[in-house]
């Protein structure tokens, strides 16, 4: 076999990508290192390693209060749907009687809660029809409280999809 041309080598390394050309009849014509600059994607592309930045892989050990944001919650024709990607933390303050709760994006180990609020003026309004998956206590879900400007604590964690355990407490 005539020589190719190409040099006897390790091509390809931490820091650099191999280049290999191979002619149509499966002989490599060249080869060669390129290097890797990655420093123009740290921050944009890449997630270069900062010890305050939170990971989802690795127990961490927090220094400072966490928070997540409280996300509104409306009702249109008497239902209400919580959608579990957008938030961790719900409120609703009640404009008409809720005969509908329905939930979408349900992740096993996401807790939160969800506050149910009357309006100062114009209720009370009552709140039913809750999914299927949030098991309440005793299996019944309560009866929110009836008094303007109250406020109720729904708490949950989701175990599955479709088993969503609750705590209620009220008149806040």
């Amino acid at each position: 076999m005539p020589a190719s041309g190409v040099s006897a080598g390790t091509y390809g390394s931490a820091t650099q990508v191999a280049a290999v050309t191979v002619d149509a009849k499966g002989r490599v014509t060249s080869a060669s290192n390129n290097a890797i600059d990655v420093s123009s994607q740290v921050g944009s592309v890449l997630q270069g390693f900062d010890a305050d930045t939170a990971k989802t892989d690795v127990a961490q050990t927090f220094t400072a209060g966490q928070r997540g944001q409280l996300t509104t919650l409306t009702s249109s024709s008497g239902s209400v749907a919580i959608d579990f990607a957008a938030s961790n933390n719900f409120s609703l303050t009640l404009s008409e009687a809720v005969t509908g709760i329905t939930v979408s994006n349900a992740t096993a180990g996401q807790s939160g809660s969800i506050f149910i609020k009357q309006p100062a003026s114009g209720g009370p309004h009552a709140v039913g029809g809750w999914a299927a998956a949030f098991l309440f206590s005793g299996g019944t879900a309560p009866t929110i409280t009836q008094t303007a400007s109250k406020c109720d604590r729904v708490d949950y964690t989701i175990r599955t999809a479709t088993e969503i355990q609750v705590v209620w407490t009220g008149n806040y």
